[in-house]
């Protein structure tokens, strides 16, 4: 087990949340996740989840990685959000890809 200020230290956490303050610190963290786009967001929560609880060993882990990648390099919001960095701009993500017929990895 880690305690709180090693994990801060190491780098496995961004943050230390006050007991009384840590609601509102979620609910800031969970509006910025929404900021960043719903695709890239779904996609990211099922691929942790996978990495948690499916993928067993480092192999598995990077061509599952590999295939989220690809997939998602396939969507609007992708090349929105690395327009938006280039031009110094707010992204305005769509949720969409330019093929209708993509599907995550995994999914038939």
């Amino acid at each position: 087990m880690v305690d709180a200020e090693t994990a801060f230290r190491l780098g496995l956490v961004q943050k230390i949340c006050e007991p009384d303050k840590l609601m509102d610190d979620c609910l800031e963290l969970c509006a910025t996740i929404n900021r960043n786009g719903r695709l890239i967001a779904a996609r990211t929560k099922e691929y942790i989840y996978k990495l948690l609880y499916e993928i067993q060993g480092w192999e598995e882990g990077f061509k599952l990685h590999r295939e989220y990648y690809a997939h998602l390099r396939q969507s609007k919001d992708y090349d929105e959000g690395s327009a938006a960095f280039s031009e110094k701009r707010k992204p305005e993500f769509s949720a969409s890809y330019y093929d209708k017929s993509n599907k995550p990895p995994g999914v038939s």
